[in-house]
C-alpha cells in the first residue's frame, strides 16, 4: 500500500520503481528489461535534440531503444554520432565519447559485454524519466568494440567480402574489449579459413573464456577448438554465432 501511495505523484507510473530498490531516482542501476522502457521517451528525445542540441550544432551520442535504426533517425531528423560514424567509419577513431550522450537508463545495469561503467559511476546532467542525459568525456571501449565487430561482419558477409578489412577490425575490437567474445569468435573463423591453426585456436579459446556460461555457444566453441586442433583448419566449417540469428 505504501508503494502504491508513493507512486501516485509519479507522472509516468511505468517508470516507477519500488522505494526498497532505490525508487525512481536510483533503481535503474539494478533493473534491465524491455518491459521497463519501450521507447516512451522518444518524443522527449527528439524534442530535446531539436530545441536544445541542434541549434548549437551539437550531435549527440544516442543509445536509446530503436535509435540504431537509420530510417527512424531520418524520419525524426535526429543526427547522432553513430550515424556519422556509419557514414564515415574513419571518424570513429577513439573509444572516448565526448559531448552530449542520451542513454536509456536500462543500459546502465551491469552487462558482461557492453557495460557502461563510466556512465554508471557518473551523475546525469538531465533526465527525462528513463532517458538520461550526460555531458563530458567518457571512455566506452566495449561500445566501440561492438561497432567495429558489426563493421567486420558487414565486410565478411557482403556481396564482395573484404576479409583483410574484417580481420583488421576484429583485431582492434578484441584488444579494446576481449569480453566481447563474438569478435574473437569471428576472428577465429577467419584465421581457420586461412589455415592459421595456432592463431585460430587462440582466438576461439579467448571467445570461449568470455562466452556466457551454460549457453550453447560455449559447447560449440569447445567442439570447434577440438576439430581445428586435429583437422585441416580450412576444412572445418566456421562456428555460427547464435548472436547473429
Amino acid at each position: 500500500m505504501l508503494a502504491l501511495i508513493s507512486a501516485i505523484p509519479v507522472l509516468r507510473p511505468w517508470e516507477y520503481f519500488n522505494e526498497f530498490a532505490g525508487g525512481s531516482a536510483y533503481a535503474y542501476h539494478h533493473f534491465n528489461g524491455e518491459g521497463i522502457d519501450s521507447g516512451q521517451r522518444v518524443k522527449e528525445l527528439a524534442d530535446y535534440y531539436h530545441k536544445e542540441l541542434e541549434p548549437k550544432g551539437i550531435v549527440p551520442y544516442v543509445d536509446y531503444w530503436f535509435f540504431y535504426n537509420d530510417e527512424e533517425l531520418l524520419r525524426r531528423a535526429v543526427r547522432t554520432q553513430q550515424l556519422q560514424w556509419n557514414e564515415a567509419p574513419s571518424t570513429d577513431a577513439s573509444e572516448v565519447v565526448s559531448g552530449t550522450l542520451l542513454i536509456n537508463a536500462n543500459l546502465l545495469t551491469p552487462d558482461p559485454w557492453f557495460d557502461y561503467t563510466a556512465l554508471r559511476s557518473s551523475k546525469p546532467a538531465e533526465r527525462f524519466g528513463n532517458l538520461l542525459v550526460y555531458r563530458g568525456q567518457y571512455p566506452l571501449p566495449n561500445q566501440r568494440a561492438g561497432r567495429l565487430t558489426v563493421r567486420a561482419l558487414l565486410a565478411i558477409y557482403s556481396e564482395r567480402p573484404d576479409l583483410a578489412k574484417a580481420e583488421q577490425l576484429l583485431r582492434e575490437a578484441v584488444v579494446l574489449a576481449p569480453q566481447v567474445y563474438f569478435a574473437n569468435l569471428e576472428l577465429g573463423n577467419l584465421l581457420a579459413q586461412r589455415g592459421d591453426r595456432n592463431q585460430a585456436i587462440k582466438a576461439y579459446e579467448s571467445a570461449k573464456a568470455y562466452a556466457p556460461v551454460g549457453e550453447p555457444i560455449a559447447a560449440l566453441l569447445a567442439h570447434q577448438i577440438e576439430r581445428v586442433s586435429r583437422e585441416d583448419p580450412k576444412s572445418v566449417p566456421p562456428v555460427r554465432d547464435p548472436w547473429l540469428e
